[in-house]
C-alpha cells in the first residue's frame, strides 16, 4: 500500500536520538540561563555566609526615669503645723535656703537646690514634724534609672551597651542617647524602694505591674559638642538639655548573636520535628 503524498513518516527511537536531535536539547541550556544560575547560587552563598558572619545585638527593653545622681531628696518640715502659702509648683527651679512654704507663722526653706519633682502637700493640710512638704530633683549629672522584667532582670551586668530613649525627643529624629550599666540590683525592687527614687505612685505602680523588677542605673555617655551634653546615635541631639523626671526607655544590649544562630530556634518552632 503506498503511503499517501505529503504525509510525514513516523517517529522512531532511532530518529529521535539524531545528532540534530541532541543539539536542539543541547541548545535548551542557554548562556544567559547559565548565568542566571550562577547568580543565584552567588546570592544563596553570600546570604549563607552573611548569616554565619555578620551579628546581630540582642536586647532586653526596659523602661524608667532620667533623675540625678543624688536621687531625690525631701524638703522636711521642721516643726509641727499648718502648711499655707506654699510657694513653689512642681517643675519649677528653687535654690537652696529658699522660702517654699509657711507652717504656722514660720517659714519653710528648702535645703536643696533643684527642680520641685512633686508637692506631698496643699494649702491648709496638717504636718507632722519631720514630714515632706514636696519631692526635689537636686541639681547633679543625670543618670537614667529603669527597670527590667523579673525574668531579664538576671542577664543584666555592668558595663553593657544602653540605648536610650527620652520619651520627650522623637527617636527617628535624633537616635538614642548612648549609655553605659552601672549597676544591676542583686534583688527585685520593692514599690516602696521604687517610690523613694522616683518619686512618682502612678509609674511605679505601672513598672511593677508585672511584678517586682530588678532596678538598673545607667550612666549617659557625655559629649561637650551637643547641645544637651550626652551623645546621641545619629545626629547631633536637640538643642535642649536633658531634664530631670524625664520618662524613658532602654534597650540593654545583653550579647550578640549570629543571624544563622537566631534563625534556627525560629525555624524549629516554626518546623517542629516528630521525635518518632
Amino acid at each position: 500500500m503506498t503511503e499517501p503524498r505529503g504525509s510525514q513518516p513516523a517517529a522512531t527511537p532511532g530518529r529521535m536520538s539524531s545528532p540534530d536531535r541532541l543539539d536542539m536539547g543541547a541548545r535548551l541550556v542557554t548562556p544567559a540561563s547559565g548565568l542566571l544560575l550562577s547568580g543565584a547560587l552567588l546570592i544563596v552563598a553570600a546570604c549563607l555566609a552573611g548569616s554565619i558572619l555578620i551579628r546581630v545585638p540582642v536586647k532586653v527593653q526596659t523602661e524608667g526615669m532620667l533623675i540625678t545622681a543624688q536621687g531625690i531628696k525631701e524638703a522636711a518640715a521642721d516643726r509641727a503645723g499648718v502648711v499655707h502659702n506654699i510657694r513653689v509648683r512642681a517643675g519649677e527651679h528653687v535654690s537652696a535656703g529658699q522660702v517654699i512654704a509657711d507652717i504656722g507663722d514660720a517659714p519653710l526653706l528648702t535645703p536643696y537646690a533643684g527642680t520641685v519633682a512633686e508637692l506631698r502637700l496643699n494649702d491648709g493640710d496638717t504636718i507632722e514634724r519631720g514630714g515632706a512638704v514636696l519631692a526635689l530633683l537636686p541639681d547633679a549629672p543625670l543618670i537614667a534609672t529603669v527597670y527590667a522584667s523579673t525574668a531579664e532582670g538576671k542577664n543584666i551586668h555592668p558595663g553593657m551597651r544602653v540605648e536610650l530613649a527620652p520619651s520627650n525627643f522623637k527617636r527617628e529624629e535624633y537616635g538614642f542617647v548612648a549609655g553605659r550599666v552601672l549597676s544591676v540590683a542583686p534583688m527585685p525592687a520593692t514599690q516602696e524602694s521604687m517610690q523613694r527614687t522616683l518619686g512618682n505612685r502612678q509609674l511605679v505602680q505601672a513598672l511593677s505591674a508585672g511584678g517586682p523588677p530588678f532596678e538598673v542605673v545607667v550612666a549617659l555617655e557625655t559629649d561637650p559638642s551637643t547641645a544637651s551634653g550626652v551623645r546621641w546615635s545619629s545626629s547631633r541631639g536637640p538643642a535642649a538639655k536633658l531634664s530631670a523626671g524625664t520618662l524613658c526607655t532602654a534597650a540593654v544590649v545583653i550579647r550578640e548573636e549570629t543571624v544563622l544562630r537566631l534563625l534556627v530556634p525560629a525555624a524549629r518552632r516554626l518546623l517542629p520535628v516528630d521525635p518518632s
